[in-house]
């Protein structure tokens, strides 16, 4: 699986297929992105500014995808929304 989560436009993809503007609140608000390759991955931080400075921390290598299935069970729940064209309309 290849899965790319990008926080600030709260967008998850999965092997090509995105969704924006989903629930990320798991999500550590020093992330700016993690891109994860099937087996490994890495976790890309937001620039800081720390005393006066911007400070961008190096990427982190991760080897488990499992902090992040918050990220995939909010791509599974977008994947089975219907789309807005097919939301049946309601008349009162």
């Amino acid at each position: 699986m290849r899965l790319t989560i990008v926080a600030d436009d709260k967008c998850v993809g999965i092997d090509g297929e995105y969704f924006s503007s989903l629930s990320l609140p798991s999500l550590d608000p020093t992330i700016h992105a993690v891109q994860w390759y099937g087996t490994y991955g890495e976790v890309e931080y937001k620039t800081q500014l720390q005393n006066g400075s911007l400070v961008k921390p190096a990427n982190a290598v991760i080897t488990d995808i499992a902090p992040y299935q918050f990220a995939v069970a909010a791509w599974n729940a977008a994947k089975a929304a219907p789309a807005p064209d097919e939301i049946p309309v309601t008349k009162a």
